[in-house]
């Protein structure tokens, strides 16, 4: 899996971890490390600091550093890929359904 989100000033792009950068070249192929096989292999530091993140937030009666705005707009970009992905074409953040 990978993402990408092009706009006007740049990109942002996100692919799977993988056990190695290493990637090797030869006339004949590419090749690299396989992504590890389930997802919460693959982002187990990530979960275990948003965990912390959480417990300590709750712990201290902080707040958290994500918010509902910020999952709404998690969720708008998905939309926007998802429907990229079943028209084959780019799709502008906020364009009508």
């Amino acid at each position: 899996q990978r993402f990408e989100v092009l706009g006007s000033t740049g990109m942002l792009q996100a692919g799977n971890v993988r056990p190695t950068e290493v990637v090797a070249y030869s006339k004949t192929e590419v090749s690299s490390d396989v992504p590890e096989a389930f997802f919460l292999e693959r982002y187990r530091a990530a979960y275990a600091a948003e965990i912390a993140h959480f417990f300590e937030a709750v712990t201290h009666g902080r707040p958290v550093r994500t918010t509902v705005a910020d999952g709404l707009k998690a969720l708008e970009l998905a939309e926007a890929a998802t429907r990229s992905w079943r028209e084959g074409r780019p799709v502008r953040l906020g364009e009508g359904a």
